[in-house]
């Protein structure tokens, strides 16, 4: 099976930090191919000469979908696993989840609960991987295990996507019939850092807009049973909005006695009229 790690213009320490979670494995055999997406930093192309037990491939800044893509193809393993630069995985990551992808034919993908680290600590809280959920909202980790054979049969990510194309990614082989299941153990951890990709991206309008049309462009079979799964996910969200809403009145209720007890405090008092804003803005 092979690792696939995309940099560019990685630090050097977090380079080598993911480089060897891929390369300390207890699963074997592993291929580890880095790509260098045209790093310019003269520290990250001094570091990925000097990565021992790598495959690396360099090529011109096309984006982390062009570099994953490039070096999938040149992979040798029957199983594919992405890992970004400045992640991390524990060392029982592929024993644990090579077999059971292997094990069920109907499995499409495979990854593990993760840990955040950097400048945030504690467990990855993300739902279940439906289908209609996965619609509006991505809810599978962008390293996690998929078949080669799927990769060449459905042509990899969409090099077009600016950002998200993991979450198309995901939902193309969903739509295609596959399963995914997430396993309990914590063998993944995710970095957040201020200047991480996905923080920038994520707040990106037009990179939303280009994930929804890259879902309806690559799927075109799929058309309604997408709008379907849109106006599914669109009442989970409804109903998850008002669940929220009843737990802040239920918390206003009981919080009503404090804030007369504590009505001196100006800091208390603040807060509790910031939940009531909040709880004003939903209607």
């Amino acid at each position: 099976m092979s690792i696939v790690i995309a940099c560019y213009n990685t630090p050097p320490a977090m380079l080598r930090e993911a480089v060897s979670s891929a390369v300390s494995q207890t699963y074997s055999p592993v291929e580890v191919i880095v790509v260098d997406d045209g790093s310019t930093d003269p520290t990250t192309r001094e570091a990925l000469d000097l990565l021992a037990g790598v495959h690396l491939i360099r090529q011109d800044n096309r984006g982390v979908a062009s570099a994953r893509n490039h070096g999938m193809s040149q992979a040798a393993g029957d199983l594919l696993l992405p890992l970004d630069a400045d992640d991390v995985l524990e060392p029982g990551y592929l024993a644990a989840t090579v077999p059971v992808l292997r094990g069920d034919p109907g499995l499409a993908i495979v990854s593990t609960r993760a840990t955040y680290f950097g400048e945030r600590t504690g467990p990855v809280d993300l739902p279940d991987p439906s289908l209609p959920w996965m619609v509006a909202e991505n809810s599978i980790h962008n390293t996690s295990l998929f078949r080669r054979a799927d990769f060449d049969r459905l042509g990899g990510y969409d090099e077009d996507l600016r950002g998200f194309e993991d979450h198309e990614w995901w939902l193309r082989l969903l739509l295609d019939g596959g399963r995914a299941r997430v396993l309990d153990d914590e063998l993944f951890r995710y970095r957040i850092q201020t200047s991480s990709r996905n923080a920038s991206v994520s707040s990106s309008a037009d990179a939303l807009r280009e994930l929804r049309e890259a879902i309806v462009r690559n799927n075109p079979l799929h058309a309604a049973a997408l709008m379907s799964m849109a106006f599914e996910s669109l009442d989970v969200a409804l109903w998850r909005m008002h669940e929220a809403e009843a737990r802040v009145a239920h918390l206003e209720h009981h919080l009503g006695p404090v804030v007369k007890a504590f009505d001196r405090s100006p800091r208390l008092r603040a807060g509790i009229d910031r939940v009531r804003r909040w709880k004003n803005r939903r209607h």
